[in-house]
């Protein structure tokens, strides 16, 4: 049988939900009525949200203790919203703002990510994150809370051919181009010379370090080499594994014998990873998120072309596997 596929997707570690089209048409309308915007639609999410936390307490506790103070305190959302003021810090001043919701006493962070709102439950809480959950499967909820991805991941065998007598691996990257090209119709790859020279280039320097070999309906792909995802992070093979000494480890183990084949003396394994990313800076700079940045089409774009991707790997696997097949009858 063929190798299986590897796939891995990657939240955003601070914000790992999004709410879609919160800020519609927010640039055009007036300060006053963003604010106005802003505080019905955070009321809308929290009301929604509190409901479906009511449902999972009535069924996994058997209901909430006191129900005339829980109503009472949903009552009162709208004026916790205005009083906390969370519009100034997060729409305003762009910046991280906090929102304890007394109903339930949990606390959600936020931030305005473009066209999107970030949000994320502070420490653990069960019934918390099981609304959140409920509300994602909710086709009928005008502001379904998504999942933000980071990077999602899919890689493959990267297999040459043993020369006699040594466990040494040549792999032809022409060749391995040529595959992806073919398996991958819709995607633009860049020069099979600057393609190869990128991902070794990046091999060499760490396990997580990529090089972007083109891109696939408009989304850039990236592509690095790896010795396997789960490795302990105290081997050297592993995409983890800290110490500068990766470096001269890894320059140490490939060789560029001959236009675009290279010797890996340890291939132990050896894996091509694509991915795609979001574009967002670094989150020490929100700031710089313009308030036009389409998160949410972004999202959908990645989300799809990582599908394809994967799937297209697999079907390129699988094709050997299936001509073989042939073969023996």
């Amino acid at each position: 049988m063929p190798a299986i596929v590897g796939f891995k997707a990657v939240e955003e570690s601070r914000y790992p939900f999004y709410i879609p089209n919160f800020f519609l048409g927010y640039t055009r309308k007036s300060e006053e009525e963003r604010r106005s915007d802003f505080e019905s639609t955070l009321k809308t999410f929290i009301a929604k949200y509190l409901t479906e936390w009511f449902k999972y307490m009535r069924i996994e506790k058997g209901g909430v203790k006191d129900e005339d103070d829980f109503l009472l305190k949903l009552s009162a959302i709208s004026d916790d919203i205005s009083k906390s003021n969370i519009f100034s810090a997060v729409v305003s001043k762009k910046n991280i703002a906090t929102f304890n919701v007394p109903a339930n006493k949990s606390v959600f962070n936020i931030t305005k990510i473009g066209d999107c709102l970030g949000i994320k439950l502070e420490s653990e809480h069960k019934g918390g994150m099981a609304a959140i959950e409920s509300m994602r499967t909710d086709m009928d909820t005008i502001f379904r809370p998504q999942l933000f991805m980071e990077s999602i991941s899919s890689w493959i065998p990267l297999s040459g051919r043993r020369e006699s007598n040594s466990n040494d691996e040549i792999v032809d990257f022409s060749h391995m181009i040529d595959q992806l090209r073919i398996s991958l119709p819709s995607a633009i790859i860049n020069g099979k010379g600057e393609v190869a020279d990128g991902i070794v280039g990046a091999y060499k320097e760490s396990g997580r370090k990529e090089f972007c070999v083109g891109d696939y309906c408009g989304v850039p792909i990236y592509a690095r080499i790896t010795h396997g995802e789960n490795l302990d992070k105290t081997n050297i093979r592993s995409t983890n594994y800290y110490s500068n000494d990766v470096r001269i480890w890894r320059t140490g183990n490939v060789q560029n014998l001959q236009g675009l084949e290279y010797r890996f003396k340890d291939s132990q394994d050896l894996a091509l990873v694509l991915s795609v990313r979001n574009s967002l800076p670094s989150w020490s700079s929100i700031d710089s998120i313009e308030d036009n940045f389409k998160n949410h089409e972004e999202q959908w774009r990645m989300k799809a072309v990582a599908a394809m991707i994967n799937t297209q790997l697999q079907c390129m696997l699988m094709r050997p596997y299936i001509n073989s097949q042939k073969k023996q009858k």
